[in-house]
């Protein structure tokens, strides 16, 4: 399975969190690094500014989008750098690239689907254990069912 690590540069506790809109939600808390990891070969995403939420309702579109067809591709541009993660399906197989190094990740659908869902999850799961009053904030909750929507 894909395993996707992440770090938090603030802190998945966010006093704003509680009446943040949309947009806030997704793009200014809860930023952080990333590694994507498939056996021994790594992509590392070690910047400390990455929206998390951002990066896993994409994620969760990538993979839906992927799923459809069995020859397809689909970018995630980074808006704070010229950085684009590019995920390329080949049949069952899934190539992960960069813009900015030379990591290749190259493993099944399955186990995307499965690291996709499995960071949603872990990410969501712990942002509300350490702020609990942000399912009361109704913009968490449509961003959240937006989430769902997408999940596969």
């Amino acid at each position: 399975m894909l395993q996707i690590e992440y770090s938090t540069s603030n802190s998945l506790k966010e006093e704003k969190a509680f009446e943040s809109d949309e947009m806030a939600l997704r793009y200014n808390l809860f930023l952080g690094s990333i590694i994507l990891k498939f056996k021994t070969s790594k992509i590392n995403l070690d910047w400390g500014w990455i929206p998390l939420l951002d990066f896993t309702y994409s994620l969760l579109i990538i993979c839906s989008n992927l799923l459809k067809e069995e020859s397809s591709k689909e970018e995630f541009e980074f808006t704070e750098s010229d950085g684009v993660l590019f995920f390329l399906r080949k049949g069952d197989l899934i190539e992960i690239t960069t813009s900015f190094s030379d990591e290749t990740l190259v493993l099944d659908i399955n186990s995307f689907k499965k690291g996709a869902n499995s960071f949603y999850s872990e990410l969501v799961g712990q942002i509300i254990n350490n702020n609990e009053k942000i399912i009361d904030n109704p913009n968490f909750k449509i961003y959240e069912n937006k989430l769902n929507d997408v999940r596969v």
